[in-house]
């Protein structure tokens, strides 16, 4: 039983980690894609990465928590 438990919280722990990995990284993607790409053209210059990063350490947060309310991180809901 202690292995089960021990599973399940790694399960929690490696699913929060990539949740919180892949917002970060859509939101570093994303500001490439709007001031590096060359597809949208820059007007008023490029802001610094610093405050899309903080941004998305805040999102990823509502996220995770969405998710966790959701029960998408319980091992025995499917």
């Amino acid at each position: 039983m202690a292995v089960r438990r021990k599973a399940q919280f790694l399960f929690f722990i490696l699913a929060l980690l990539i949740d919180g990995f892949s917002v970060v990284l859509a939101f570093a993607l994303a500001f490439w894609l709007r001031f590096y790409s060359g597809l949208i053209p820059i007007w008023y210059g490029i802001p610094p990465f610093r405050t899309y990063f903080y941004g998305s350490l805040f999102v990823a947060a509502i996220w995770m928590f969405v998710f966790y309310m959701h029960k998408l991180y319980d091992s025995e809901s499917g």
